[in-house]
């Protein structure tokens, strides 16, 4: 049984780390007199014309969208991506994109997290059942998208995921659940440089329900972290005007074990 543990942030952020890309200088080789051509474009619209051409070199043909457009491959039904043009997204960025080529035929989905995903979006249609689902209605393009995205997601690099640094005085107040506790002591940790007793001492939850209606009564808590709100919370979001921003940052399963001996 899998939840979705949810973020709600208002004062803290994290950080992709970034790489960098050096440029060389070419000199010209001594005793050697410029070229010069002479055209009927002035050196102003020459530059212009050099400036526009180069931008269009650098848009692709087919950009690739984010969580917050319509589509992540908004082509996948005419171009297949290569993947270069798949290379900016995540790893989780190319789930969502390889189940859109799904949804976009009206699949249903058994993960909780992509059927919340996928409703928010003002085009999908869901009308066939996951296991009724027959992916012979997909083009070639479409199958051909799968495969390069699957590919994709085999050679995504795993994220490294950086905290920014904060005195301990500027560092938000965070509630949640009390299994995302030591979540919420790992982030303190890492923005302030505490120990792991400073971390325990300064953490405290008050559970799920209760750090969600903290939060909407501005009871001194900036950020929760805890499972998707139950109906109660989410009818009280709704009579205070719904202003949260609600982000799902992972999955977590429960494991049930048991002696071979248990009968059950």
């Amino acid at each position: 049984m899998k939840k979705k543990v949810h973020l709600l942030p208002v004062a803290l952020a994290f950080f992709i780390g970034l790489g960098t890309v050096g440029c060389g200088n070419r000199q010209k080789t001594a005793g050697t007199a410029p070229e010069t051509v002479t055209s009927g474009v002035s050196e102003e619209e020459s530059t212009k014309q050099e400036t526009e051409s180069q931008t269009a070199e650098e848009v692709p043909a087919y950009p690739v969208g984010s969580w917050d457009d319509d589509y992540i491959l908004p082509d996948a039904q005419t171009h297949i991506y290569t993947q270069e043009e798949l290379s900016s997204l995540t790893r989780e960025e190319l789930r969502i994109a390889r189940n859109e080529i799904y949804a976009r035929h009206g699949r249903m989905f058994k993960s909780d997290d992509l059927n919340t995903y996928f409703s928010g979006k003002s085009w999908y249609q869901p009308s066939v059942e996951a296991d009724a689902f027959d992916d012979r209605v997909l083009n070639e393009s479409e199958t051909g998208n799968l495969t390069a995205v699957k590919e994709a997601e085999e050679n995504a690099p795993s994220e490294m995921v950086t905290c920014p640094k904060m005195g301990r005085e500027e560092f938000p107040k965070i509630d949640g659940s009390t299994a995302t506790i030591p979540l919420s002591q790992a982030i303190y940790r890492l923005a302030t440089g505490a120990t792991e007793q400073e971390a325990e001492r300064f953490i405290e939850h008050d559970k799920t329900t209760q750090a969600y209606l903290n939060l909407i009564w501005g009871q001194e808590t900036d950020l929760v972290i805890a499972y998707e709100p139950g109906e109660s919370v989410k009818k009280r979001l709704k009579e205070e005007g719904d202003n949260l921003i609600i982000k799902p940052i992972g999955r977590d399963a429960l494991v049930f074990m048991a002696n071979q001996g248990n009968s059950v």
